[in-house]
């Protein structure tokens, strides 16, 4: 009795966050026609991606300037912009110069932070307690 043999041919691929392996015998058109599927796929991918990043860039761009404008005619955002280091160092030192007293580790109260805003809009601060 003859040996019967058969060329296997191991497929392993992810679709859509889907594991997919298995050994098959693939005739040659078969293989032809998942390598084109696949390829077909990965250009699908590709472009969706690239599509993803040039909306999201014009979005960021759309919205940097949109804050600009806002900025620019005086409105503020309601949900204070947290600060950094040196932000907190200004508001604090126009703060001792103003006799209000805070606490160096503690957070800057809402009352001196509006304070703070507000003296900032009438032009009242100097150079160096400027954000």
């Amino acid at each position: 009795m003859p040996l019967k043999t058969s060329k296997v041919t191991l497929v392993e691929t992810s679709v859509e966050g889907v594991d997919y392996s298995g050994g098959v015998e693939l005739t040659p058109a078969k293989m032809k026609s998942l390598e084109s599927d696949a390829a077909a796929y990965e250009k699908s991918v590709k472009e969706h991606e690239e599509g993803v990043a040039k909306l999201k860039k014009a979005r960021e761009e759309a919205a940097a300037k949109l804050i600009a404008s806002l900025e620019a005619a005086g409105v503020k955002p309601v949900t204070p912009v947290k600060l950094g280091t040196e932000e907190l160092k200004k508001i604090r030192l126009w703060a001792s110069r103003n006799g209000k007293e805070i606490n160096p580790k503690a957070r800057i109260p809402g009352a001196i932070r509006a304070a703070y805003d507000k003296a900032a809009a009438e032009g009242q601060l100097q150079d160096d307690e400027k954000i």
